[in-house]
């Protein structure tokens, strides 16, 4: 049980980090800054 929360939690890392890197590729490629660079 414990091992499958630490594959969730680190997937849903993952996921976040995948969104926030492709909203990062859109914003450079549409002229505007991003926020965190």
């Amino acid at each position: 049980m414990i091992q499958k929360n630490k594959l969730t939690d680190a997937m849903t890392k993952v996921m976040l980090f995948l969104g926030f890197y492709e909203n990062k590729k859109e914003n450079n490629q549409n002229g505007i800054a991003p926020d965190l660079s």
